[in-house]
């Protein structure tokens, strides 16, 4: 005969509930704010990450396309045509600092006036310099601005070297 075990039955009290207690909605609000409040944080650290990426992916589209300019003449950028020199005080050359190219200019330097103005369309505060000797070792420097969510600047740079 198999064995049984009987549990004494002990009277259980119910009591109904109609609905939650104020304190249990209060705490249910505060817990649910205080995760809201993270996901807005990583929000905003997400779209400021997004936004550096993106200026820094801009400056490196732009070296590439000097660089491809710098191939294509190689024998103007040897010659030091396409090169812009830092300021006297070694800073490197914003648009402003470079004067216009007029239509009897040659095509370097209408393309590295044209390629640093590009530059400052789609970087903030962009400067650049670019230095090309006579066996084809050359270097390129751009520097632009990041504004971050507390309105502080920071400066990026981005160098390329390469042998044309």
């Amino acid at each position: 005969m198999p064995v049984r075990f009987f549990f004494p039955m002990q009277p259980i009290l119910l009591m109904k509930q109609k609905g939650m207690g104020m304190v249990e909605v209060l705490v249910s609000v505060l817990v649910m704010s205080v995760g809201l409040m993270g996901l807005a944080g990583l929000q905003i650290s997400s779209v400021n990450n997004a936004t550096v990426s993106y200026t820094n992916t801009q400056a490196i589209f732009a070296l590439q396309d000097m660089v491809g300019l710098l191939l294509s003449s190689s024998p103007a950028a040897k010659a030091g045509d396409f090169n812009i020199a830092t300021n006297p005080d070694g800073s490197l050359k914003a648009l402003s600092d470079l004067t216009a190219p007029t239509p009897s200019s040659s095509q370097s330097v209408k393309a590295r006036y044209y390629w640093l103005q590009n530059l400052s369309d789609v970087l903030p505060n962009a400067k650049a310099s670019l230095n090309c000797d006579a066996v084809g070792a050359c270097i390129i420097r751009v520097q632009f601005n990041d504004v971050d969510k507390n309105t502080n600047t920071a400066t990026h740079e981005q160098v390329v070297m390469v042998k044309i």
